[in-house]
Order: C-alpha cells, then sequence, then structure tokens
C-alpha cells in the first residue's frame, strides 16, 4: 500500500488527470487520485487525495509542491491523517456550553466556562429545556413558562385548523386557473 497525500488549495477546475499529471513528475509512480467534490452540486470543494506508490516518492513530492503555484492558488500538500471515527471533526471539545453531555468535564467545572451558572445552558438537565439551573426563566427574573392550559391547546389547534383550512382554499382556487 502506497502513502496518501493531502492536497488542499487547489483551484476548482483542476481535474483528476491535470494531479496525475503534476505529481507523476520526475517518474514518480501515483496510485489513486480522489478530488473530492460536493455531494449536491458535484462542484469541486478544492482539495484531493493522491496515493503514491511508496513513501519516498511522498516525502519527495512533498517537499517539491507544497507551497507551490497552480492556477494561481498556492497548493498545500502533507500526509494525510486518517479520519477520525465517525466523520469529521467528531469527538469531545473543551468548553462548550456548560456540562450535562458530551465530552470529559475540565477542571475548574463542569464543562463550561469555569463553574455553573444561574439559569441557561448549565448543570442537570431539567424537563423540556436545554440544561439545569433554570433554563432560561432565571435569567429573566421569571419562573420557566408554565406548561400550556387546555384551553390555551384548544385554542391553538383551532387557530392551526383555521389557518390550515384558509391555505388549502388558496390552494384550490390556485388550481382553477
Amino acid at each position: 500500500m502506497g502513502t496518501r497525500l493531502y492536497v488542499g488549495n487547489i483551484p476548482y477546475g483542476t481535474s483528476d488527470v491535470d494531479l496525475r499529471t503534476l505529481f507523476g513528475q520526475n517518474g514518480r509512480a501515483v496510485t489513486e487520485v480522489k478530488i473530492v467534490t460536493d455531494r449536491e452540486t458535484g462542484q469541486s470543494r478544492g482539495f484531493a487525495f493522491v496515493e503514491m506508490a511508496n513513501k519516498d516518492d511522498a516525502l519527495a513530492v512533498i517537499n517539491e509542491l507544497n507551497g507551490t503555484s497552480m492556477g494561481g492558488r498556492s497548493i498545500v500538500v502533507n500526509e494525510a491523517r486518517e479520519r477520525t471515527p465517525g466523520g469529521g471533526g467528531g469527538g469531545p471539545r473543551p468548553g462548550g456550553y456548560g456540562g450535562g453531555g458530551g465530552g470529559a468535564p475540565r477542571p475548574g467545572g463542569p464543562g463550561g466556562f469555569g463553574g455553573p451558572r444561574p439559569g441557561g445552558f448549565s448543570g442537570a438537565p431539567r424537563p423540556g429545556g436545554f440544561g439545569g439551573g433554570g433554563g432560561y426563566g432565571d435569567r429573566r427574573g421569571g419562573a420557566p413558562p408554565a406548561a400550556a392550559t387546555p384551553d390555551k391547546d384548544a385554542q391553538r389547534r383551532r387557530s392551526n385548523r383555521d389557518r390550515d383550512k384558509e391555505r388549502e382554499r388558496i390552494r384550490d382556487e390556485d388550481d382553477d386557473y
């Protein structure tokens, strides 16, 4: 198995053949070229992976091409790192919005920017909220919002039903034309 290289900041119009030619200079063997594209548009995302047949060729290419200009852009060439489990960017990060999930706790607090804060996103989760400490209610100086009363629920359902009927009526009128 060869050595896989990351090639960044390539021009968006670069083809597999362009990269194979560039990396195959001086008799080097290129095993595979993969330009990464956007799933929806199919456009190049501006980076690629090139697999060289052996480690010596890969090191020579890195020293020779890293920082050189290609199509007016300074390309980046280095050895590709393996993906982290779960794709990109995953894993616990220091800091965050206050403990209560994801990641190891930081010294000095339950995972946030220091210790727990009154209200907001910190501490143990509360029913129906984002975090402990009372949620939004404490910051505004009032109690957390009470559950909707049955009268309010019925009123919302009627309002939503009326709105949906009106939209359906308008749709039917548009279909007639």
